[in-house]
């Protein structure tokens, strides 16, 4: 299933065709090996991951799924793209089935950090990307210091325009949207490829832990995935 997009994305870094980009007007101009070069020298670690559409190589506007090898992690629903393609809005995260409930908290970052990397790289048109966070109906509790957790990693990750409102859903109560806007620019393409490194680290740690010093169900639950997938 996975084959026409699981070569060229186990590539650290999603690489933008060649030719001339929407977003390439005065003031914008980007040195696009410079950007590339410095984007893999902050986010090589972890290899395994790769993003792909529903039936193999990804295309814009499909929804986006999410893998670490053979196992998926989970998928953004289709985004939202302006009429000139110039601005994404990622739809809603959800963890793959297999996932255990609630445990996918532990790696949701890295999704969305990852998200945001693989537009930005692969997709010359594109010079915005936006995003709308609402928490999974399993999370009630600590959502308010969990909203300022997203806040805070996507400020590190050069969003900007960045809110935080009381959800409208009843079934969320007390819970909190967070909206904003990542705009490339090789400022925040640096911010991005540092906060892209933080969180593979983290993610590849608790991965690769012996079950014996995992110390949450998440970092248990992926170590045995994975496993069962090394060879």
């Amino acid at each position: 299933m996975f084959h026409d997009a699981a070569p060229s994305a186990l590539n650290p870094v999603y690489p933008r065709p060649a030719g001339p980009a929407a977003r390439d007007r005065p003031g914008l101009q980007q040195d696009r090996k410079t950007d590339t070069d410095m984007c893999g020298a902050r986010s090589a670690p972890l290899q395994t991951l790769f993003i792909s559409g529903p039936n193999g190589e990804y295309r814009l506007g499909d929804p986006m799924l999410i893998h670490d090898l053979a196992l998926l992690l989970g998928t953004i629903e289709a985004p939202v793209i302006s009429r000139d393609r110039s601005i994404v809005h990622l739809g809603r995260f959800s963890p793959s089935p297999s996932v255990p409930e609630g445990q996918h908290r532990q790696f949701a970052p890295l999704l969305l950090v990852e998200a945001i990397m693989f537009v930005a790289q692969r997709f010359r048109d594109v010079g915005s990307v936006h995003f709308t966070l609402e928490p999974p109906v399993e999370i009630r509790d600590g959502e308010f210091a969990g909203a300022l957790s997203r806040l805070a990693l996507l400020e590190r990750s050069g969003a900007t325009d960045l809110q935080m409102t009381p959800g409208r859903d009843p079934v969320l109560l007390g819970s909190f949207v967070v909206q904003g806007a990542w705009n490339y620019s090789g400022f925040n393409l640096a911010a991005l490829a540092a906060e892209l490194f933080e969180q593979r680290a983290l993610y590849a740690r608790m991965r690769d832990a012996p079950a014996t010093r995992q110390t949450d169900p998440a970092g248990r639950w992926l170590g045995r995935q994975w496993t069962r997938l090394k060879p």
